[in-house]
């Protein structure tokens, strides 16, 4: 390894170590074992946004480990908006996890449940997962299944109801910072 390299990571590990000490600390990220992050130093960072932190362009590091984590081990919680039925809601990648450009959230909706008819301002991506169901959509209903994309338009006025005999599960990303909690309409 060459020794800018050796000199990036002996300058960030104390402050990677306590960086880790901090996030065990706040359970806001469980590690499988306490050990030094590595820094970036093979590559730049993207966009060089953390240069600041480190002041160098290379051999970045931003203050996050990565994060790799079962969906079920998320703490669930249901949907209370108006008009939502047997939805509830797991955020898997959120302001906690500094995540600055995109949060992504798990969706479950029982047979015969809703999630709330409503819109917003930002738009957002869909990745069903499993079951089926309808989209309530101005322009009409619209079935999805398993395997489908949706993509919803800022402002769209929406819902999606689960229409099939098994519990319909999805992903949905929206932009940071938007709200990630399913009791404010966000």
């Amino acid at each position: 390894m060459p020794d800018h390299v050796h000199l990036l990571i002996r300058k960030h590990k104390d402050q990677a170590e306590q960086m880790i000490a901090h996030l065990q600390e706040s359970s806001r990220l469980r590690l499988r074992e306490s050990r030094p992050v590595a820094v970036m130093a093979t590559r730049e960072c993207p966009r060089r946004v953390h240069r600041g932190l480190c002041g160098a362009e290379r051999g970045c590091y931003t203050g996050f480990v990565m994060k790799i984590r079962a969906i079920k081990a998320h703490r669930q919680e249901p949907v209370v908006m108006s008009g939502a039925k047997g939805a509830r809601i797991r955020v898997l990648i959120g302001p906690d996890d500094g995540a600055g450009n995109f949060h992504m959230r798990h969706f479950e909706v029982e047979p015969g449940g809703c999630t709330p008819h409503h819109q917003h301002d930002y738009e957002h991506e869909i990745l069903v997962l499993k079951g089926e169901g309808t989209a309530h959509t101005p322009d009409g209903d619209r079935p999805f299944k398993t395997g489908d994309v949706i993509f919803v338009p800022t402002n769209e006025i929406h819902q999606f109801c689960n229409t099939g005999p098994e519990t319909c599960e999805f992903i949905c990303l929206i932009p940071a910072p938007c709200t990630c909690s399913g009791s404010n309409g966000k």
